[in-house]
């Protein structure tokens, strides 16, 4: 499990309400197999405005590991085709890390 990574900026969008800006993003991952690829991505938007936060989670469907060397630096890129979810809501998208690797 990783834990505690930070994002800043973006907004929380609901019909019928005004956008509110996000001040802070936490996301934590759920990693699985011996390539220790992300399997599930939970994340928390904190308002900027001290109001609720609103909590997302992603599901990963399908994996695309792939692998980038350049200038003697290996990147792996590891693509989840992934189910998100925001209470009742259902939306499908990608979710992806970069990991310099040795």
């Amino acid at each position: 499990q990783r834990d505690g990574r930070a994002v800043q900026g973006g907004y929380i969008y609901e019909r019928g309400k005004p956008n509110r800006a996000v001040g802070r993003v936490e996301v934590e991952t759920e990693v699985a197999g011996d390539e220790q690829l992300h399997t599930r991505v939970h994340a928390t938007l904190h308002p900027a405005d001290g109001g609720p936060a609103a909590h997302v989670e992603g599901r990963v469907l399908a994996m695309v590991p792939l692998r980038n060397r350049r200038n003697g630096v290996t990147t792996r890129i590891a693509e989840g085709l992934t189910e998100w979810r925001w209470g009742e809501r259902v939306g499908y998208g990608w979710s992806e890390y970069l990991d310099h690797v040795a």
